[in-house]
């Protein structure tokens, strides 16, 4: 099996100012990864990692048309 491995890099803060942990909210991020030649590339591993407030990080593959996603993201910073 040939897995293919994009770096994708992006900086978000995700988080929401004034917030507190009772209330915090969740987030999104999404995109779509391409070729070189503008073709979307599918099966891409892409790779969300949490700086703040604690180290985890969240995977996941693209689908045909290079789009990905990750839902009900808590706040932090991440790239």
């Amino acid at each position: 099996m040939h897995v293919k491995h994009i770096l994708v890099a992006v900086a978000v803060f995700c988080a929401v100012a004034g917030i507190d942990s009772a209330t915090a909210q969740e987030g999104s991020i999404a995109g779509n990864i391409f070729s070189g030649n503008g073709d979307p590339v599918s099966g891409a591993s892409v790779r969300l990692d949490y700086l703040a407030p604690s180290q985890v990080y969240y995977e996941t593959l693209t689908l045909s048309d290079g789009a990905f996603r990750f839902d009900r993201l808590p706040e932090g910073f991440c790239s």
